[in-house]
């Protein structure tokens, strides 16, 4: 690309050129720049927590190196972190292509992960469906998923007073408590995306979801035979053969033909 807008515009090409050149050295400098202060934030946190934790500083002195050092070093690694996501969307990348570029892929998609689970929340408390409209028909397939959470909930109200009672270090039973509310709302909040996701059917496309994530967006002129078969033996999305296996907690119920093939995408937890 530069060869040939170097023999288009002559000396202007090699000048834009080095200023490009120069332009991805600096942002590589930013880009270590940001990478250490964040493993340095991390590993003072860390340091804390553990010393916290074994008892060789008490909660008081943990909470003043909270506020002298942690809060001072988040505060700079987020304003690093930003102006690299600013230089990186700059230069024409996505939202989620600058987050992976700063935090990695796998804690990209962990962040983007958790953001999505409060916007489920966030519209299943307000009872609304995404991608909901007119001539756009919803449809659920939650059947099976409140009996799991309300027993799961159940079982972590059990959990959280019987851990109240035997374990005698307060530390620790605070730090069970909030790791059990959060599993909790992690459930809630994995009901919540597949109740706001439904499968949507407009006047050209029927759209597969699967929570929050799309698998399949098929042409409705694709669609040779559907036909009512009740299956039980897969409760996860899968492929197998050439075919989508697409079930709630309570297995499939709807077969579907289609006539030319379609691409799909069955996503992993992560």
């Amino acid at each position: 690309i530069f060869k040939l807008h170097n023999d288009q515009y002559g000396k202007h090409g090699g000048g834009e050129k080095v200023h490009t050149k120069a332009r991805t050295l600096n942002s590589m400098e930013h880009g270590t720049v940001q990478k250490a202060v964040l493993i340095v934030t991390i590993s003072v946190i860390a340091f804390d927590a553990s010393m916290t934790a074994f008892g060789i500083i008490d909660p008081s002195t943990a909470i003043l190196l909270f506020l002298a050092v942690e809060v001072p070093l988040g505060l700079v690694a987020t304003t690093v972190s930003a102006v690299r996501y600013r230089q990186i969307r700059s230069a024409g990348s996505s939202k989620v292509e600058a987050l992976e570029e700063i935090a990695g892929k796998v804690v990209a998609k962990a962040i983007a992960g958790e953001l999505n689970m409060y916007r489920s929340v966030w519209l299943w408390i307000r009872r609304k469906a995404d991608g909901a409209g007119p001539n756009v028909y919803v449809y659920g397939y939650t059947r099976g998923t409140f009996g799991v959470f309300i027993a799961f909930a159940l079982v972590t109200l059990v959990e959280i007073i019987v851990v109240h009672l035997l374990l005698p270090w307060a530390w620790l039973r605070i730090t069970l408590l909030i790791v059990s509310v959060y599993g909790v709302f992690l459930l809630a909040s994995f009901m919540a995306a597949r109740v706001v996701h439904p499968h949507l059917l407009s006047r050209d496309t029927l759209i597969l979801r699967d929570g929050n994530r799309v698998v399949t967006s098929i042409d409705v002129n694709a669609i040779v035979r559907v036909s009512h078969t009740k299956r039980y033996d897969k409760t996860v999305a899968t492929e197998e053969s050439g075919r989508l296996y697409l079930p709630c907690l309570d297995g499939s119920n709807i077969d579907m033909e289609l006539s030319t093939e379609t691409l799909i995408r069955v996503h992993g937890l992560l």
